[in-house]
């Protein structure tokens, strides 16, 4: 399928019922920033750290 732009396409894939469908368009997220009352450290550094041994791209 044809978007308008990047953020269209990942909307409306996460919007996708299929699974198949949502698998075969690779949709993948960088993490710069993390922001929420129950982060595992008090630091942005550490907080990034978090998030690549949770699997994430940082």
């Amino acid at each position: 399928p044809l978007f308008a732009n990047p953020r269209n396409a990942a909307a409306g894939t996460l919007k996708t019922l299929d699974t198949r469908e949502v698998a075969r368009r690779g949709l993948d997220a960088y993490f710069y920033y993390l922001i929420g009352p129950e982060l595992p450290a008090d630091n942005h550094f550490d907080n990034m750290m978090a998030a690549r041994r949770w699997g994430f791209k940082v």
